[in-house]
C-alpha cells in the first residue's frame, strides 16, 4: 500500500493546522492523540462537527514523497515471510473490492476496453484482477519496492508519478481507484477534484479507507495505536461523505466491510482485526487465537472459491476493529 501526496496546497510541517478541511465549524477541534511516525511528535485532532481526525502539523509533500519512496516498505523488503503474508491478504482484499465494484457499477464495467487508473497501486494486485477481466490498466506508485514487485510477480509496469501530473485534457478513465491511499495525502479534496476531471463522462471513482474508531468504541490503547500511523486524515462515514461533497462528486454507494468472521467469534472481531492487520497472534488468549485462526481459514477458503472473503457491516454499528473499512463509489 503506497500513496500519492497530492499538490503542495496542503499544510506543511511548519504550519499548525487546527481547522477542519471539511466544515466551517467555529468549534475548536479536540486533541485526540499523538503521532510519532514522522520526524517529530505531532498532535492528531478530532472535529466534533464532521467527525474527521487530522494531523495538525503535516509533513510537506516533498517529505512525504521521500518517506513513501524510501521507507514505507523497508521492513517487508527485508522479510520474505512478512511480504508473503501481506501479499496474501492484499489479494483477499483486492478480490473483495473487485466484487463490490462489479456489483455496484454494473456488468457493463467488465466490457473489454474499459480503462482503470489506480492511485497507489502497491504491487498491482487489484490491477491484475481487472486486467484478467478485459480492462486496460494503469497504475501510479511511489515505492520502488512495489514497482519492482509488480513487474516481477504480475508483469505490470507501474509509473512513479503523482496523480496531479496527469493531464485531464489528454486522457480519461472509466474508473479511478484510491485504495488505502487518500488518507495519506495532504490535500484529499484537491486530489478528488483532479480525479473528477480525469473521469470519462460515465466514469466512477472508488475509494476504500479504514474506518476510524470513536473514543467510545475502543480502548485508549487501541485509539492511540490507530492514530499513530502514516495517516494524515482518518474518516468516519459522515466525514467521507462531506469529503466527496466538497470535491463536487455524487455518492453512488457507501458501505462498510470487515473480514468474514464465523458468527461464533464475532465478539472477538477486534482481536481478529489487530492480528490480521498488524501481524500479531494473541497466544495467551485461546479463544481469541481460535477466532483469528478460524477467520484466516474462512476468508482464504472463500477467496479460493471466488466468493467474497469480506462481509458487509451495518454503517452505524460500533467499530469492529482494525480492518474495518469504508467503501464509497462516486460519480460526476
Amino acid at each position: 500500500m503506497s500513496c500519492k501526496m497530492g499538490n503542495g496546497n496542503g499544510p506543511s510541517d511548519s504550519e499548525q493546522k487546527e481547522k477542519c478541511i471539511l466544515c466551517n465549524s467555529h468549534d475548536s477541534p479536540t486533541p485526540a492523540g499523538i503521532n510519532t511516525i514522522f520526524d517529530f511528535q505531532r498532535t492528531v485532532y478530532f472535529c466534533e462537527s464532521c467527525r474527521l481526525y487530522f494531523l495538525g502539523a503535516q509533513p510537506a509533500p516533498a517529505e512525504l514523497e521521500k518517506f513513501y519512496t524510501e521507507n514505507y516498505y523497508s521492513a517487508p523488503e527485508n522479510s520474505g515471510l512478512i511480504y508473503k503474508l501481506r501479499s496474501r491478504f492484499s489479494q483477499v482484499r483486492a478480490w473483495s473490492q473487485y466484487l463490490f465494484m462489479h456489483r455496484i457499477i454494473g456488468r457493463t464495467g467488465s466490457e473489454p476496453g474499459k480503462s482503470i487508473l489506480e492511485v497507489g497501486s502497491s504491487d498491482g494486485v487489484l490491477l491484475a484482477i481487472f486486467r484478467s477481466h478485459g480492462w486496460k490498466i494503469r497504475g501510479l506508485e511511489y515505492s520502488e519496492f512495489s514497482v519492482r514487485k509488480a513487474r516481477e510477480t504480475r508483469h505490470i509496469e507501474l509509473e512513479r508519478k503523482d496523480i496531479l501530473d496527469l493531464d485531464p485534457d489528454a486522457e480519461k478513465f472509466d474508473c479511478i481507484v484510491l485504495s488505502h491511499s487518500l488518507e495519506h495525502m495532504n490535500d484529499p479534496v484537491g486530489v478528488l477534484e483532479h480525479c473528477k476531471r480525469l473521469l470519462s463522462p460515465h466514469g466512477h471513482i472508488f475509494v476504500e479507507l479504514p474506518l476510524a474508531p470513536l473514543a467510545a468504541e475502543c480502548t485508549t490503547e487501541e485509539l492511540g495505536l490507530y492514530l499513530n500511523t502514516t495517516h494524515l486524515y482518518d474518516f468516519r462515514p459522515d466525514s467521507l461523505e462531506k469529503l466527496a461533497c466538497a470535491a463536487g462528486l455524487k455518492k453512488v454507494a457507501l458501505a462498510r466491510y470487515f473480514y468474514h468472521i464465523p458468527a461464533f467469534f464475532n465478539r472477538y472481531s477486534a482481536a481478529v482485526g489487530k492480528s490480521l492487520m498488524i501481524g500479531t497472534l494473541p497466544l495467551s488468549h485461546p479463544l481469541e487465537l481460535g477466532a483469528v485462526l478460524c477467520t484466516a481459514v474462512v476468508i482464504n477458503a472463500r477467496f479460493t472459491a471466488h466468493a467474497d472473503p469480506m462481509m458487509p457491516v451495518d454503517i452505524d454499528a460500533p467499530w469492529a476493529g482494525f480492518g474495518d473499512v469504508l467503501r464509497i463509489i462516486l460519480e460526476k
